[in-house]
């Protein structure tokens, strides 16, 4: 998997000179120390988005006629909006964007991305988060990413990717967790009511350590 639409080059390119400025602005210590993880996890979180290959999916699924050509340049657009708005904190995601726009086939893009990525597609609905899993990242990276380290099998991790073709971020992700993973795909929505949930958790863990005496 590989390639994209070489006539958005100069938008790419733009991107990454925006993203590089954007990563140069390291957040306070202060802000540091409310994460406790690992060092290069927090380097992580001022690490550019990869959208070169969220475009070269978009690409992929024009090719195999999955999206349109009007749908792909509207997923484009929307992927450029997200990615270079410094305010904008949400996944920076194809399938999100696909979902947004209501276009009514995400189920067999889905299906598409899955056999292609060769990540099976799972329904976080019916999962319970292990804590030792989702605090493997910072929840501002996971969000970003697209990611969600859910469970643990013995001494690996079982880990949602929302692009399942970006085989260097799963190599990230290990690296930056220090296990192996095995990735699944599920559908966007399912990826936002998990971070939801997992914030809601995150929130009231914060409220009783504020209440201890």
């Amino acid at each position: 998997f590989s390639g994209f639409d070489e006539t958005i080059r100069p938008m790419v390119d733009k991107l990454d000179r925006l993203c590089s400025g954007a990563a140069a602005e390291t957040p306070s210590a202060g802000a540091e120390k409310k994460t406790v993880i690992t060092a290069d996890a927090r380097n992580a979180l001022r690490q550019k988005v990869n959208i070169t290959d969220e475009l070269s999916f978009a690409w992929d699924l024009l090719q195999a006629g999955e999206l349109t050509q009007e749908q792909y340049s509207e997923v484009v657009q929307d992927l450029t909006d997200i990615s270079s708005n410094a305010n904008d904190k949400g996944p920076v995601s194809m399938l999100h964007a696909i979902e947004s726009r209501g276009f009514g086939n995400l189920d067999r893009i889905l299906v598409f991305a899955s056999r292609k990525g060769e990540t099976p597609i799972i329904l976080l609905s019916g999962f319970e988060f292990t804590d030792e899993a989702v605090t493997l990242l910072p929840i501002e990276f996971m969000i970003r990413q697209g990611v969600l380290p859910f469970d643990l099998l013995g001494p690996d991790a079982l880990v949602v990717i929302q692009n399942p073709y970006d085989r260097p971020l799963r190599k990230r992700i290990e690296q930056l967790i220090g296990r192996s993973c095995h990735f699944f795909l599920t559908p966007p929505h399912e990826f936002n009511a998990a971070i939801g949930r997992l914030q809601k958790r995150l929130a009231e863990k914060a409220a009783k350590k504020e209440e201890a005496p």
